[in-house]
Parts: C-alpha cells; structure tokens; sequence
C-alpha cells in the first residue's frame, strides 16, 4: 500500500532539522574545547652531534629552531657544544722487543702496539729489529682481562716486560664485540689533561749501571734524589755527595752501582717532585782476562754491578783531597793520598768515588835539558852533571837529599802557587850508575785487595798525578780522565816471576773507560830525557789476568808497557774496545806476555804502533789500523802475533797481506776460521804457548760466540764509527 509522497517528503525534512539542531548545539557548547594550543620551548639549547635545538616545556615530544654545528676553535659558537675529534693512534719508528718478538710502541700516550711479530734470528741476531739471541729462556704471563681500542683487543703483560698478547681485530654482531664486549657507541675517552709542568724540568737518562738527573737550579740545598728498580716500591735516596753543580747554573745526580733494568728516579724541591720512568740502565761489558774464571767481581763491585758486601764509599773532590777521612780497624786515616797508600788495612772493599777535578801542584818550571854533545855520554845520554837547579846547581847525589822538600829548601826547584799541594803523594829524584831518575806526584798503593777508584759523571779528573799499584789484587779504575800526569798515570805491579798464569800472586786488574790525556813532566831528570810527557799511561809488570778496555789514549808518549824488562813475566793480558788516537809508540810495547787484542782502533800511530819483544805472543783479530805507522814491528826471534780479520789501510806499513819487521816473525793469517796452530819452537814463556788461544781452559773467546753470542762486538769495518763514541769516559 503506498504512502503519501507529502507525508515522507515531511518526515524526512523533521529529521534533518533535528539532526542540524543537536549538532549546531553541540558546537556550541563546546568552543572553548577546540581552541588552538602554542607550543612553548626552552631557551636555552640542547645538542646533538650534527645539530643545535630547542626543546618543548609544554610536555609535547617537539623540538624547534634545528640547525647544525658552527664549530670554531673545537667548539659550536652558538650553543658551546665540544667538537668530537677521532682519535688516531701513532707510533714510533724505533723497534721495541723482548726475548720472543718485535714492535712499534704508541707514542701518542696509548697503550697499543702494531707490528708485532716473532723474531727472525740470523746467525743470532734477529734481521728485523737486530735483538740477539738470548742465552735462556723467558716464560712471559698476562693479563686474563681484555683491553681494547675502537680497533683491537688484546691482554698486556704481567711479568714486567713491555709486550702484548693476543691482539686482534673486534668481531662485531650487533654493536659489541663478541670476544671482549667492546661496545662500538662507546666514546674514547678524551686524553688526561697534562699537570702543569714544575718549576724545574729535569733530563734524566740511563748508562752503564747508573744514571743521572739535570735540572737548572740556584742552589743545591733541600733538594733530594731517589730512585727505585721498575715494579719496587721503595724509593732509595741517593748520597747527597752525588748531587752537585755542574755548571753555574745546572745540578746533576748520578746514581751507580745499579744492576741493569730498568728504574725510575724521582727528584724533590720543596713541595715539588717529578718523576722520570722508563730509564734504562745497561751493563758493562765484563769480557777479557780480569773477569775469565773468577766470578767474585773485580775490584769494590760485584759482576752484577751492585757494592759487594760491607764496600766502604769514600767521595774525594777538590775542596776534600787533603781532609777526607777513613776508618780501617782502629785507625782513622785522612786525605785521599794517605787513605789508598793504606788501602791494606781496609778488610772489606774500598770503593773510592772521584767527583770533578782532582788535582796536584807540580813543579813550577819547566827545566827541560837540551841534549849537545859536550852534556851527553858516548850512548847519547844525559850526563848527570848537567841536571843542575833554578840554583845553577847540580842535585845532590846523596839518595836521602832528593826528597821534594829537600829540592825546594835547597832552592833547585819550586811549586805551583795556583794548585794546593796534594799531601801524601810521592815525589822524589834518585841517582844511581852516575845518572838521575825521578818519581813525580805518584800515588804509591801496596798490598790492597778488592779496591775500585771510579770518575762520577762526566768530568771526574785525575791532574798532574797518578797510581802505581804494587803487590795488589782486584783492582778497578774506571770512568777517570788522567790528564798532565808526571809519571804514570796507572801503575800495576807484582813482586814475582811465574811461568804459569795461576801461580802468579796478583791478579784480576780492570781499566776500563777512561781517558788517558798526554802527561806532563816539567823537570825530566832522567839521562835519556824520555819523560817529558811523563813516563807512561798504562804499565803492566809481574801480574796476571789483566783487563784494559773501552779506553781513550790521546797523544799519548809511552802509552803502554807489558813486562818491566826481557826477564819480566805478565800473563793472560787483554786489550778490547780501546782507541788509540794520535799516540807515539807503546800500543804496547811487550816481552814475556801472552795477550789477546781485538776491536781496538788504531789511528795516526806516529812510532811504532806495537812492538814485541822477547817471547811475547800477541793474537791481534777484528781491530782497524788506519795510518799507523809500524802496526806490529818484532825485534825478536821468539815474539810472534796472529793477525786475524784485521783492517790495515793505506798510510799504515804494511798491506792488507803483509806486514814487514824486523825479525820477519810475525806471522800474518787471514780469518780466524782459517787459522792453525803455530809452531811454539822459539817461545817458551807464552803461558799456553803460541796456541794458547786453541785451548779453552785457557782462552775465552771464540769468533763464533763473539759474532753471535756478544752484544758488545763489533765487526772489523764498523769500529771507526762506532768506537770514538764508545772509549772512554762517560759522555752525557
């Protein structure tokens, strides 16, 4: 049935309006519901890496005015965020190693290292960073935690050598390292700042056992040194006798007597200190005759470089020479002349430590006679009738009226006024057979047993005197410069005559690292006017194992002597490391002596380089002779040398195959691995005979072990650039 069209169209129309009235109501009531929010933010800014922004205090998660970085100076100029720098390791170009392998170290304050690699030895010395073998083995340890960069991990080692374990690359699954759990949002830290640098900046370097400290300063008073070995704890203060001015403005300290490692050394001024790590301190090279079979250590020190037990230290400068005191026993002896004239008396070692220039007054003129033929014997000699005094004068002739004293109260000679007298020295003329000897400024030592007298620093200065050691044992001088001495510099001497090396009474000497300057003698008495440069640097009579090495002679007259006279045994002698430099003859001169001589350098020998006498044997390998004349000459059937692996180069006599003397006896080899024994027929007194060197009971040195197995060889071609700077007195 249809509806009325009229009444839907009605209904419908009803429902829209009451539809539009309900909706335009609800509008109205709810106007104050849809008003639009401003969003409010903060003032001040909020960083990002990239950006700069403010953030919305209204509680909507909204960010407003985004713009990126203006970085000036390392920092944004507008919201003061620090720029992020990353950080790039370097390394230093030096290899660093242990006993296994090699390294390049971080030098940019990190504790990383790259390259590290097993060492490749070669005849015992690795080809990469140049290590050599060592003797045993080392079991190194680490560290059971991780320690990383952005790059790597690794673990460090705990048993105090400087070396790695395990590094690696990171494996990353996710955004951590599946091995050691490094994360790769994790920021490097930013470097520690450096502490302000003190007042006083100290240089502080290692040698061989021992080390210094420099530091500018004004005075000496409150300052304090110590040090310890790495990994120690306590700090051991130094002798206050080792800190002293070096200059008018520069305190040193030298530390010896240590073992060689590595220590730290610590130096305080009033409330200030600063600590030097990482300083290392080598050993010296114990190789010759005066340390073969006898590990009880020459001298006041032992073989590790440490006081033996109970050394008694005795520290002698300028102001001090004639005041400075020892106790031996019951007996308190003063000056240092007197104090080693009774060296026998000490019963423990007696360590004598020489800081600065020690000097002695000498004669005031020079009275030097010329030779003419109405003055001088039929054999060239002076007579004595012509050794006459500042009194026109001849001495006397009497042997009890040649005592200094004497000569200067009988007016033939005066001192120097500039130099204090060092009392207690020997000094004394002598006449016999109708001619004149002398003895000037000499330090007479007898029967003194384990007694080291030592340079400290650089400038420890023997002047215008010397030492003659007779009957004595275990005797070390080291780090002195001789300098102006009147007589010999350095004296030893036995009493007795053996024919084997072991029976000699006085034994063990070691000179090493020293400087022997040309000596002085400002009134030569003697009938052959030979001691003008005083009478010799180094003399070696009635003794065995005898060590001289790593020693500078420069311009040197008589330079050294093996044996008193053709009659006069000295066995088991050896010269290493020693450069000889512009000195006249006596490199040595020998008799009746077996002696070892290599890496010794040889230069401008203006006599004769090296004489040999009467039975002496001398076996000369791995030294260099530049222009020196007469490298070896013998006068004698029985005297014989061995050349092996020598460098002699023009301007020497002789070639590089030959070397002419006088007796046509010495015997000339190639290589040391070429040699064979020679025959003993014509030497009787060599202790071992010619082949002493093919025993080893009675040798210590091979060319293997010295090329493979000696960190101090140096092979033939090097020594003229290697050894100027290693003889002689210490040089920093």
């Amino acid at each position: 049935m249809k509806k009325p069209i009229a009444k839907i169209f009605v209904m419908f129309g009803a429902c829209v309006l009451a539809v539009a009235f309900t909706v335009m109501g609800t509008f109205a009531f709810a106007s104050d519901a849809f008003a639009v929010h401003k969003h409010t933010f903060s003032t001040g800014w909020t960083a990002g890496e990239k950006n700069h922004y403010r953030v919305s205090t209204c509680s909507h998660d909204i960010v407003s005015d985004v713009q990126p970085h203006s970085f000036t100076g390392g920092k944004c100029s507008v919201c003061g965020y620090a720029e992020k720098v990353t950080h790039t390791h370097t390394y230093g170009n030096e290899w660093e190693s242990d006993y296994l392998n090699h390294w390049h170290a971080a030098d940019c304050g990190h504790d990383v290292v790259r390259d590290m690699a097993k060492h490749t030895f070669e005849n015992g010395v690795c080809s990469v960073c140049g290590s050599v073998a060592p003797e045993g083995n080392h079991e190194h340890t680490f560290s059971s935690a991780w320690k990383s960069d952005a790059v790597n991990h690794w673990h460090v080692a705990t048993c105090g050598d400087n070396i790695v374990s395990g590094m690696a690359a990171h494996t990353i699954f996710g955004d951590e390292c599946s091995v050691c759990g490094y994360r790769i949002d994790a920021v490097e830290p930013e470097p520690e700042p450096k502490p302000e640098e003190p007042a006083f900046k100290v240089t502080a370097e290692g040698y061989s056992e021992g080390m210094y400290a420099e530091w500018k300063a004004e005075k000496t008073d409150g300052l304090k040194v110590s040090y310890r070995a790495n990994g120690g704890e306590e700090w051991l203060e130094v002798d206050k006798e080792l800190i002293r001015f070096v200059s008018s403005d520069t305190v040193r300290a030298d530390i010896v007597g240590l073992k060689a490692g590595t220590y730290s050394l610590k130096t305080e001024r009033g409330g200030e200190s600063v600590v030097t790590d990482g300083i290392k301190v080598s050993a010296y090279d114990r190789s010759g005759y005066a340390h073969f079979k006898f590990s009880e250590g020459v001298g006041a020190y032992k073989d590790d470089g440490t006081p033996k037990t109970d050394a008694k230290i005795i520290y002698v400068n300028e102001s001090n020479k004639n005041t400075v005191t020892a106790t031996f026993g019951k007996n308190t002896y003063t000056g240092i002349a007197n104090i080693l004239s009774n060296a026998s008396k000490c019963v423990t070692p007696l360590n004598v430590r020489i800081v600065g220039r020690v000097s002695a007054a000498t004669w005031a003129s020079g009275l030097n006679y010329e030779k003419t033929d109405s003055n001088t014997d039929s054999d060239g000699n002076l007579l004595a009738s012509a050794i006459v005094g500042l009194n026109g004068k001849q001495l006397p002739t009497g042997k009890d009226l040649l005592t200094q004293d004497a000569l200067i109260e009988g007016g033939y000679n005066k001192l120097q006024t500039d130099i204090s007298v060092l009392e207690g020295l020997s000094s004394k003329a002598s006449y016999s057979g109708g001619a004149y000897d002398s003895s000037w400024n000499n330090c007479a030592i007898n029967g003194a047993e384990n007694v080291t007298v030592e340079g400290i620093g650089t400038d420890a200065e023997i002047f215008q005197w010397g030492f003659t050691w007779s009957n004595c044992n275990s005797i070390e001088v080291r780090n002195l410069t001789f300098d102006d001495y009147t007589e010999d510099a350095c004296s030893i001497e036995g009493g007795n005559e053996q024919y084997s090396a072991d029976d000699f009474e006085y034994k063990h000497f070691w000179l090493h690292h020293n400087t022997f300057n040309e000596g002085i003698n400002y009134w030569d008495v003697s009938d052959e006017q030979d001691k003008h440069e005083g009478d010799g640097a180094t003399d070696f009579k009635r003794i065995s194992y005898v060590t001289s090495s790593y020693n500078h002679h420069y311009n040197n007259h008589k330079t050294g002597l093996v044996g008193a006279n053709a009659d006069s045994m000295t066995a088991n002698v050896t010269f290493h490391h020693n450069y000889y430099e512009n000195c006249k003859s006596r490199l040595p001169l020998a008799r009746q002596a077996n002696m070892h001589m290599y890496n010794n350098y040889y230069k401008g020998s203006t006599g004769t380089n090296m004489s040999l006498r009467e039975n002496a044997v001398a076996l000369i390998e791995y030294c260099y002779f530049d222009n020196a004349k007469n490298p070896v000459l013998s006068d004698a059937v029985s005297a014989v040398a061995l050349l092996w692996d020598c460098a002699v180069l023009k301007g020497s006599q002789g070639s590089s195959t030959e070397l002419k003397t006088v007796a046509n006896r010495v015997v000339r080899l190639g290589a040391r691995d070429e040699a064979n024994g020679v025959d003993n027929a014509n030497n009787q007194n060599s202790f071992g005979g010619l082949n002493f060197y093919l025993e080893p009971s009675l040798f210590y040195f091979t060319t293997e072990a010295a090329v493979t197995g000696n960190r101090y060889f140096i092979k033939t071609g090097d020594i003229p650039q290697r050894l100027p700077e290693l003889a002689g007195t210490l040089k920093n």
